[in-house]
């Protein structure tokens, strides 16, 4: 802390803490000084100090009770005379210069210094205990700042240690964070309540002014005899030092007492073999490399432990019975087993469900049923082409007298088609234990025989009537042509509705060809025809195939052509009458061309 040059007044220093002691003590020498420049007896405003050598050397050769000159009350100004030492004052004159000398504007002068002084946060640093949270601190100042600017100085002392990052307002101005001196945010614990701690504004920030001591070390974190400075304040290490030296490894362990060693200790090489050591051991620094075996480290955290070689055969020489033996996994090297530990072997195939009941393997029983040779089908199933037939799972070993085991399908399970009903099947017939009790609204019967001569023909096949939702004939229908060279020798059938609209359904062209069909049956609903090929296509299920069992039906002569799954084409006007045409054209003569039906139609 520095002083001035004359009275010694205390000039605090930034690194200072201001004491309102120094302050008081400041004013009182002001007071003092001022006090002394002043003569109070005599009435002269001028102490003993203020007069001239020669002033006091005349002074005491006045006598004593001598009479004081009186001046005269008025005189004119002639009789002094004024040059640049000696001259008239005025009355306004000596006022203004008796008020500067009074005790009272001395004491004025030097209230004011100490007013602005104590203003002055930046060169006199205030001090205030706080108030408020621990993370958010309060101070008042007297007097008070109208702001906290640039280096404006503060010793606080928390009423309350810190919390985390905690900030100060200063006479309820704005509040700042409170940081350490490199502006990193405190955390919390490092303001000890009833400790001072000086702070300045730097930009937004409380900085301390200094960075002082900081730490969590205790006395046994240091070397004995030494001090430092931490959180909790200076304390004196008790780690002790002690003596390096050798250490030699033996049977019982060396033991080297705690503390700071200043000599270096040396250990002793221990040669220790890898390969005779337990992997997972190590002694002296060196690693086991032995393998070891144990209940935990096999496949998936197990006590199985893999083999890469086992055999199945007698145990001795003819010995009926067969044993499967397993080697350990040692890849020529050392293993070791240590507790309840197997080898094992894969066989993925070796499981109940892969051999019969009845039998064991390994201690393994087989889990498949023996079944009869007649045996009971479960289920059935429909997927409108092909029945399915379920059967129970098990092993089918037991032949019947047709030299093959045999499944047992009930008439009901036989019925999975869900159209085997009696009113789908025409009466009196028998499906699968059904009997059919569908009577058609009319029928009758197709019975033609056209046979091609010199010339053409043409004739009806058969006739859906207009009231007829659904049509079936029953029987054949066969067309034909017979001729090694004569290709306009030509069979022609299709569907031709009241307004003349026709369908091509198929027909034969020159060489020999031959097409006979399953009947048909007509869907108005649905407007589709449908039929099923027996010969010269391969034998179709019937209304299968690309135009719903017509072989052969094409755009030809301004007919139209059958869709797919025998659809009728869109302006093709399904209503009214419909009839199945045949036409026979070029033909040698009887029997070269053809065209034969024969059954009966059913309308519904």
């Amino acid at each position: 802390m520095q002083t001035t040059g004359n009275l010694g007044l205390k000039k605090p220093e930034g690194t200072d803490i201001v004491d309102i002691a120094d302050l008081n003590g400041n004013m009182d020498v002001l007071d003092n000084a001022v006090n002394g420049k002043v003569d109070k007896v005599t009435g002269k405003q001028l102490s003993t100090n203020d007069y001239t050598a020669a002033e006091k050397t005349k002074l005491a050769g006045i006598a004593t009770g001598a009479n004081n000159y009186t001046h005269p009350a008025t005189h004119p100004p002639a009789i002094i005379a004024q040059d640049a030492s000696n001259r008239f004052v005025t009355d306004a004159e000596k006022t203004a210069w008796n008020a500067k000398e009074t005790p009272a504007g001395a004491q004025a002068k030097a209230d004011a210094a100490v007013a602005t002084a104590k203003a002055d946060y930046i060169r006199q640093p205030g001090y205030a205990a706080t108030s408020g949270t621990a993370t958010a601190y309060s101070a008042v100042l007297t007097p008070a700042p109208t702001t906290t600017s640039d280096g404006f100085g503060i010793t606080i002392v928390p009423h309350v240690t810190n919390g985390a990052s905690p900030t100060l307002s200063v006479n309820g101005l704005a509040a700042a964070p409170l940081k350490d001196q490199k502006g990193v945010a405190y955390a919390a614990g490092k303001l000890i309540a009833g400790k001072p701690y000086m702070f300045r504004r730097v930009g937004t920030d409380f900085l301390a002014d200094s960075a002082g001591g900081s730490g969590n070390a205790v006395a046994g974190d240091i070397r004995a005899g030494k001090t430092a400075a931490t959180d909790a304040g200076d304390i004196t290490g008790t780690l002790p030092v002690q003596t390096g030296g050798t250490v030699t490894p033996g049977a019982t362990a060396v033991v080297k007492a705690a503390g700071i060693y200043d000599a270096a200790i040396t250990v002793a090489a221990v040669m220790v073999p890898a390969d005779k050591v337990l992997a997972g051991t190590t002694i002296a620094g060196t690693a086991g490399t032995i393998p070891v075996r144990n209940s935990t480290n096999g496949a998936g955290g197990t006590a199985h432990h893999p083999t890469t070689e086992f055999s199945v055969g007698a145990y001795t020489v003819g010995d009926s019975a067969n044993y499967v033996y397993l080697r350990p996994n040692q890849n020529n090297a050392r293993v070791a087993y240590d507790g309840d530990v197997w080898v094992r072997a894969a066989a993925p195939d070796l499981i109940p469900q892969n051999f019969l009941a009845g039998k064991t393997v390994l201690g393994m029983n087989g889990s498949i049923a023996s079944q009869a040779a007649n045996t009971n089908a479960v289920s059935t199933g429909w997927d409108g082409n092909n029945l399915f037939v379920r059967i129970p799972n098990g092993a089918y070993l037991t032949n019947t007298v047709m030299n093959s085991p045999e499944i047992i399908v009930s008439a009901t399970m036989a019925r999975a088609d869900p159209n085997i009903q009696p009113g789908n099947i025409r009466a009196g017939v028998w499906v699968y234990g059904v009997v059919g009790n569908l009577q058609p609204n009319t029928a009758s019967a197709v019975s033609l025989v056209l046979k091609g001569q010199q010339g053409d023909g043409t004739a009806v096949v058969a006739t859906i009537p207009a009231g007829a939702t659904f049509a079936s004939m029953c029987g054949s229908l066969r067309f034909y042509t017979y001729s090694q060279s004569n290709n306009a020798n030509r069979v022609i059938v299709y569907l031709q509705n009241q307004w003349g609209q026709r369908i091509s359904l198929g027909g034969v062209y020159g060489g020999s060809t031959t097409y006979e069909y399953a009947g048909f049956y007509f869907d108005r609903n649905q407007r589709k025809l449908i039929t099923g090929i027996t010969n010269a296509g391969g034998g179709n299920a019937y209304g299968n195939g690309e135009k719903g069992g017509w072989s052969s039906s094409y755009a030809q002569d301004g007919m139209l052509q059958m869709e797919a799954d025998g659809v009728f084409p869109a302006d093709f006007n399904a209503a009214g009458e419909l009839n199945i045409i045949g036409t026979i054209s070029g033909a040698y003569g009887t029997g070269y061309a053809g065209a034969m039906a024969n059954g009966y139609m059913i309308y519904y």
